[in-house]
């Protein structure tokens, strides 16, 4: 033990990439699946899919008109270049694609770490640009979420990046390359996720506060250029009109804002403050406001990224994931200047902090030695690997009348991409029927998937969908994961660990 303190102390920033580097790794060999659908299904088996000509009518649209997703097309754009190149190579098994896919993003993920104890060596000093690095490195949640497909927490390198190459361009020979540099950084976040556009518009609005005036020029040019030509110029290709997959997602999110969820504006205080582990959740919410004079441009873009998602009536955890790493960088800075600032915090209760810290490093290291390695959603990743192995597959029905529309499953893993109808409470057994009335023969489903909940009977779902697709013979069942079934004892109001029982029709149907 002794001489890894040592190391840490002589060289904290490598010690804090190192032990980074070392829980990533675990994640993206053990750590499969998805945690979101958008996780998957709006990355990864979007990117595999227009390799197979799949989802290019709402991904590249030639009219503003015609239906089209918002999504930026970045990031699975660039997935789709390495499964381009591993399909060249003749690699092309789902489950090595995606260890590869998960190492890049560990690699990619130690920015976060390199930037974070950058920022805070230069506004606070050495000794808390340790700390920041080591919990930037070892925080309980960081380490799987860093190797996972969320645009939400790909784009905190390239936002870390800016905030960084702004803070240190007067230092620089040449302010005026790190400025546009830091613009550019800023542009490639906003490309990854939307809603960092707020940040942007912060930040810039902290350069002005600051009458940083050669700064914010800069950094409008180098965020500015690209900008256009990537929202102003491509997606008149790609969208049908200027700016078209911003306005489009605009304005879906402004008609659907309580459609997902609808809660209070405190819900992100608690999710920020039970993230960083309270009692030092706590220190480190209230330090990150303290800490808006250190830089106003970086807090400033975290304010309004942050109030504005508090009081949008939709709110999902993995939307705050984004400003996790900053709360924990203003957060430090904040709590140091505030216990400098009232010595109560120094005398009267300093065993109350220190006990505070060591409760949290005790709790986050045993949570981050089990979470790490978890897998989840493994039920749909083995269900469709299982698939893969069938050589008859010529269309699937996904049954799963305990919700209303029913369960995507991830085709991604079966290394092709059949036809399948979704079956749930809102489109039953007998609108399959009717549907199924105008397909080819070759279009006919002959696999049925029934998601199980754990102890259901299937037989009265089973009955119902054999007057559909004809006899339906079990072949087997694929259980949940151990992860899953955690989640569902601890909150079985949201959780979910369902097994997937598939049937195959033992007497071909044909259509009419």
């Amino acid at each position: 033990m002794k001489p890894l303190l040592d190391y840490y102390h002589r060289r904290p920033l490598r010690f804090a990439l190192l032990a980074g580097l070392f829980f990533r790794l675990l994640a993206a060999f053990f750590s499969e699946g998805f945690i979101t659908s958008d996780d998957h299904f709006q990355v990864v088996e979007v990117a595999q899919g227009w390799i197979e000509g799949k989802y290019l009518d709402v991904w590249f649209v030639s009219d503003l008109e015609d239906r089209q997703t918002g999504r930026s097309a970045f990031y699975p754009g660039l997935h789709w270049v390495l499964f381009v190149s591993l399909d060249a190579i003749g690699f092309t098994t789902p489950i090595g694609k995606m260890i590869l896919v998960r190492l890049f993003h560990a690699g990619y993920s130690l920015l976060i770490i390199y930037f974070g104890f950058r920022m805070v060596y230069q506004l606070a000093g050495r000794e808390l640009a340790k700390k920041t690095g080591l919990v930037l490195a070892l925080l309980w949640l960081l380490p799987v979420l860093s190797v996972r497909n969320l645009v939400e927490v790909a784009a905190i390198p390239a936002m870390l990046g800016a905030a960084w190459y702004s803070l240190s361009a007067e230092t620089r020979q040449q302010p005026a390359r790190w400025y546009m540099l830091s613009g550019v950084l800023l542009e490639v976040s906003f490309v990854f996720r939307y809603q960092v556009g707020l940040f942007v518009l912060g930040f810039l609005v902290g350069l002005a506060l600051l009458r940083n005036w050669r700064g914010l020029m800069f950094t409008l040019l180098g965020a500015g250029i690209p900008f256009l030509l990537l929202h102003g110029v491509l997606e008149i290709y790609t969208g049908g009109a200027p700016f078209a997959k911003i306005y489009t997602y605009v304005m879906y999110n402004l008609k659907h804002a309580t459609t997902y969820f609808n809660q209070p504006a405190w819900t992100y205080i608690l999710f920020i403050c039970g993230i960083l582990i309270p009692p030092v959740g706590v220190f480190l919410f209230a330090g990150s406001f303290w800490a808006a004079r250190k830089h106003w441009p970086t807090f400033l873009g975290v304010l309004l990224f942050f109030g504005f998602h508090s009081f949008f009536p939709n709110k999902q955890e993995r939307f705050m994931f984004t400003m996790v790493p900053f709360f924990v960088i203003l957060g430090l800075i904040g709590w140091a200047e505030i216990e400098a600032r009232f010595p109560f915090w120094k005398n009267k209760a300093a065993g109350f902090v220190r006990g505070s810290w060591k409760f949290f490093w005790g709790l986050n290291l045993f949570v981050l030695a089990i979470v790490s390695w978890q897998s989840s959603k493994t039920m749909l990743v083995d269900a469709m690997t299982y698939m893969d192995t069938r050589t008859d597959v010529r269309a699937i029905v996904v049954e799963d009348m305990n919700r209303s529309r029913g369960t995507l499953i991830p085709l991604f893993y079966m290394r092709e991409y059949p036809g399948y109808d979704r079956v749930g409470k809102k489109f039953p057994p007998d609108s399959l029927a009717l549907k199924m009335q105008n397909y080819p023969d070759w279009r006919l489903p002959n696999y049925v998937l029934f998601v199980q909940k754990p102890g259901e009977d299937l037989t009265e779902r089973v009955t119902n969908m054999e007057t559909v697709v004809g006899p339906l013979q079990y072949d087997t069942t694929v259980q949940s994961g151990f992860i899953d079934r955690l989640y569902l004892k601890m909150n079985p109001a949201v959780a979910k660990a369902d097994n997937m029982v598939v049937y195959h029709v033992s007497e071909e149907k044909t259509s009419e």
